[in-house]
């Protein structure tokens, strides 16, 4: 009993430490976010992470976003994982972004 106790005390410690550290990201559209260009893709001197915003929002439980950047709007999609929020203020607007042109990573 008191081992059963103990494991029990000690799997809930480790989930709650668990769930800190993996906490689900979820974004709005309107949010700036930033996504990491590939090594590949990129210069030495360049920056590694790509400012945009949020335009979309596809599906709720596993959900998908569509970014734009000024270049316009980039043509795949990217889960949370793949972003960041972005502390900064980046002007783009949201609105008429199904025009924007097409644009990869």
């Amino acid at each position: 009993q008191i081992a059963d106790k103990e494991y029990l005390k000690n799997a809930n410690r480790m989930m709650v430490k668990y769930n800190l550290k993996h906490k689900v990201k979820e974004f709005h559209v309107g949010d700036c976010v930033t996504v990491r260009i590939p090594r590949i893709d990129r210069a030495s001197t360049d920056p590694n992470r790509l400012p945009c915003i949020i335009v979309q929002v596809i599906g709720t439980a596993r959900a998908m976003y569509r970014l734009r950047c000024k270049s316009g709007v980039l043509n795949k999609c990217y889960s949370a994982c793949d972003l960041e929020l972005f502390e900064g203020n980046y002007n783009l607007s949201v609105k008429g972004w199904e025009r924007s042109t097409r644009v990869s990573l």
